[in-house]
């Protein structure tokens, strides 16, 4: 069965700081049949560094992990400083973790490598229950990506993760396995302990603005024009934004909402799913989104409502915590949008809203958890694999029994 710990800290020398996550393993000895380090870190960090002290002190374990704008740890810890590093430890059985990649992901074959990586995974083990998936938000088509590990896993397959980001900068993002830093990376994590089950919850807590507009033309995760107009265009005069605006500035603000089926209102505390940009084709005046966006899609663009954030997340919990059934948490992975980071509080806001996750969570005791600032969030609705933008998306392992 796999045990679980986890730690993290603001220390600015790479070397020591990974080290001093090492230092509060409860494991002791390697010996372990499978062990895991999954780190988050943010963009200062020497990634190689992180990583050769990694590997010194568990040459068996492997290393997997991505960047972001900021991480959350136990015990409250949440850092968007430039040089912050957070550690989960996993070790059981032989073979109850196994990992696949890609290192070439791409928009036009996110379908393609995704299929490649699934099938790679299930050949290392057919037994897998859950897996954890972390993708490059400037490369990776989710929803086709979910297609493809459905097609190979069956479409019941608990699906979660997160895409890696940079600072906010929307130029690049990190991710790290089998030794390498990649910027094109697609890494599965397959789960194959028949005790664990995983619990998700999930929440934003944006408004619609302004009057709808419609997808008049898309290609493929490309929305060409907006109401018949070129979509960036339309959406800078909608904003009253300069045409000339830069990529990385529009997408603090520009977040659009679709209307979701209304089976999932009430599941999802809200009618509408949200999607940020992850980049733009300024000769064709388009948007890249993350997703694949059908013609004749209905949009608005949205606001951050905090107060809806905060009464949301609450309710969210407590929903987590019943469905939980009294099973005591076993370590939590916690993918968090970056908009709800700095763009939204300050440090004392941020603080207050992890611990109105971790402490009814953690049931009064030390819980693992791990959680990243990154760009998407990918977390089941209606017991389906389903891409978020601009929520909190939470991840409760537990026993099964």
């Amino acid at each position: 069965m796999l045990e679980f710990w986890s730690a993290g800290n603001e220390i600015v020398n790479s070397k020591k700081s990974m080290q001093a996550c090492l230092n509060e393993s409860p494991f002791g000895q390697p010996g372990a049949g499978t062990e895991l380090l999954l780190l988050h870190t943010t963009m200062g960090h020497n990634f190689d560094e992180l990583i050769e002290v990694a590997k010194m002190n568990s040459p068996n374990a492997e290393v997997v992990g991505c960047t972001g704008c900021g991480l959350i740890g136990s015990d409250g810890l949440v850092s968007e400083k430039m040089r912050a590093l957070a550690v989960m430890g996993i070790r059981g059985d032989e073979n109850e973790l196994v990992t696949s990649y890609s290192d070439k992901s791409t928009f036009a074959n996110s379908f393609e490598e995704s299929l490649a990586v699934a099938k790679s995974l299930k050949a290392k083990n057919a037994n897998i229950n859950m897996i954890l998936l972390i993708g490059s938000f400037v490369d990776l088509v989710v929803d086709q990506a979910f297609k493809a590990f459905e097609q190979v896993f069956g479409a019941q397959m608990p699906v979660f993760g997160w895409t890696a980001t940079d600072n906010l900068k929307g130029l690049k993002s990190n991710q790290f396995i089998d030794g390498r830093i990649l910027e094109h990376g697609l890494i599965a994590v397959g789960f194959a302990d028949p005790t664990l089950k995983v619990t998700m919850g999930v929440h934003h807590g944006n408004e619609c603005v302004g009057e709808p507009f419609v997808v008049t033309k898309s290609e493929s995760n490309q929305i060409l024009e907006f109401d018949g107009k070129p979509a960036w265009s339309f959406i800078m005069d909608r904003m009253k934004m300069p045409l000339e605006t830069k990529f990385e500035e529009a997408l603090r603000v520009v977040c659009f909402a679709a209307m979701l089926p209304e089976r999932l209102h009430a599941e999802y505390d809200n009618q509408h799913i949200l999607y940020v940009p992850v980049g733009t084709d300024r000769t064709k005046q388009s948007f890249n989104m993350p997703v694949v966006i059908e013609e004749g899609t209905e949009m608005w663009l949205t606001q951050r409502a905090e107060d809806k954030m905060f009464a949301g997340l609450d309710r969210m919990v407590t929903n987590l915590v019943e469905h939980l059934e009294g099973r005591s948490p076993l370590a939590v992975l916690h993918s968090d949008c970056a908009a709800r980071g700095r763009m939204s509080f300050n440090q004392i806001g941020k603080a207050e809203i992890i611990s109105r996750m971790q402490i009814p969570l953690s049931q009064g005791k030390k819980v693992p958890w791990l959680g990243l600032y990154g760009y998407g969030e990918f977390t089941q609705l209606g017991g389906k694999n389903v891409f978020h933008n601009q929520t909190t998306s939470l991840y409760v392992l537990t026993r099964s029994e």
